[in-house]
């Protein structure tokens, strides 16, 4: 239901977000109560400037988005729906993929480079990889009711946002979607059937809402599991999303971090399959991924554990600590967006990552200008590959490095791009800095005084990425995504 300001910029930076806009709702209110209703504390997304260019939390339809992607697809990828995988395997020549379709028993087999595993918590790319499990330490059994209220008045009277309700033998979670779309996940009691919470489902419902104005479409238990496998990459296997990491659903992360392996993975597979990096750019993918992914995780089992106490003395812990949200504003804020939603950054100096403080943190998306008055936000003005943004002229010898091992362009602030409100020149000052080289994720690769040394610095970096085959031309249909 909810994709966060980094999310729609992935997707615009995918060519995706303006066919999808008029379809996300920024989240205006979080909040947690007791078991009798009483507000303990809320949270307010949309007063968050995550300075993305985008609002902090947004919710969205689903069976929308995913149709749009789907007719997305049309054009450059051949889709296969309908067909289960049955086996993937590295043969090392190449990639293979087995399906089976559903309706015919029809067996195909298809080979690429590459085979990238989206295929969710029981993933059968992870299996063939044989990788282990990361354990969090976060088990919980709940069970997740979907249902739709068809009368659009009714549903505008529902509060907006969502409810944690704090109740120590069955903790509820509700959830305002859009669409006529409600969300309800209740916390499963002694190995409850499913059965037996079908036959309250309604009456659940009715004691915050008119039940009869509900239309119950799924029903479903789940095991909220906080986990990441140990390997994310092995030859020519990868796995992204839910195959290599699960996380509680309380910050609503899960979709928001597949994403983030998706920006993180489709530079670096690009330039491997355009033979302009060897295939151990890959192994950078799990490097930067890995750690920021289980902060994230962390998050959502605070949240999770919040609502859930049962500890007398920790239920008074918590308690106090929603008295202060409620008296200083700056704490659910700081709570929210430093707590429960971590997006940490890259660890620095590992994967393709420099040593400088900004190194590894996604950039800033302030609006900017072209010089011939053009505005934007700045990822539509500078391009989608990698870029040096630099306060001054820099070296042409080294520019023209730069663009040669990796297509970067070089802009100096305020002549090849409009800091149209200093937002960009104050984010570099603050962090002491006259340069900064963007990578195509948009995430920092490095910052510093000079640009010169910055070039330099990369350029070394990358060297160890050097393709084995210079000549080599870009392939074709060379990903398999399962």
């Amino acid at each position: 239901m909810g994709l966060d300001d980094e999310s729609l910029r992935i997707l615009n930076q995918c060519g995706l977000y303006h066919d999808l806009s008029d379809g996300f709702l920024p989240i205006s209110d979080m909040r947690f109560t007791n078991k009798k209703r009483k507000r303990l504390m809320s949270m307010r997304p949309s007063e968050i400037d995550g300075q993305m260019g985008y609002p902090f939390a947004n919710l969205f339809h689903q069976v929308k988005f995913d149709t749009h992607l789907r007719n997305c697809l049309r054009d450059g990828v051949d889709t296969f729906f309908g067909w289960e995988v049955a086996r993937v395997e590295d043969t090392g020549e190449s990639a293979v993929l087995v399906a089976k379709n559903t309706d015919t028993d029809e067996v195909k087999e298809f080979r690429g480079q590459f085979v990238v595993g989206c295929d969710g918590g029981a993933s059968i790319t992870r299996r063939t990889m044989k990788a282990g499990r990361i354990d969090l330490g976060y088990s919980e059994d709940f069970f997740v009711m979907d249902a739709l209220v068809a009368d659009e008045s009714y549903f505008d009277s529902i509060p907006d946002g969502g409810e944690q309700t704090c109740d120590p033998e069955r903790p509820l979670l509700i959830f305002k979607g859009v669409d006529g779309h409600m969300r309800f996940d209740r916390k499963r009691a002694n190995n409850e059937p499913l059965e037996a919470f079908e036959t309250y489902a309604k009456e659940l419902i009715g004691k915050y809402f008119d039940a009869d104005q509900f239309e119950i479409i799924r029903i479903a238990p789940y095991t909220y599991y906080a986990s990441t496998s140990d390997s994310w990459r092995k030859g020519r296997l990868l796995i992204v999303g839910d195959a290599a990491h699960q996380t509680p659903p309380w910050a609503g992360q899960g979709l928001n971090s597949g994403l983030r392996d998706v920006i993180n993975l489709r530079f670096k597979l690009d330039f491997v399959l355009k033979g302009k990096a060897s295939g151990a750019l890959l192994d950078t993918y799990q490097e930067e991924r890995l750690v920021p992914a289980q902060d994230t995780i962390r998050g959502a089992m605070i949240s999770g554990k919040m609502f859930t106490l049962k500890n007398p003395l920790l239920v008074a812990l918590r308690n106090s600590f929603f008295f202060l949200a409620r008296t200083f504003e700056a704490i659910p804020r700081y709570f929210l967006s430093r707590v429960l939603i971590q997006r940490p950054p890259y660890p620095r100096g590992s994967g393709l990552t420099g040593m400088h403080p900004l190194a590894g943190h996604l950039s800033i998306q302030p609006e900017v200008e072209t010089p011939s008055g053009e505005s934007g936000l700045m990822d539509d003005v500078i391009g989608s590959g990698f870029v040096l943004l630099s306060k001054n002229p820099v070296d042409s010898d080294l520019t023209d490095k730069l663009a040669a091992a990796v297509g970067a362009r070089s802009l100096v602030i305020n002549q090849g791009v409009i800091d149209r409100h200093g937002k960009l020149t104050a984010w570099l000052d603050a962090h002491d800095a006259n340069c900064v080289l963007l990578r195509p994720d948009k995430y920092v690769y490095s910052a510093g005084k000079s640009a010169e040394a910055l070039c330099e610095e990369f350029l070394d970096q990358w060297s160890k990425y050097a393709p084995v085959r210079p000549d080599a031309k870009r392939s074709t249909g060379s990903v398999l995504f399962g």
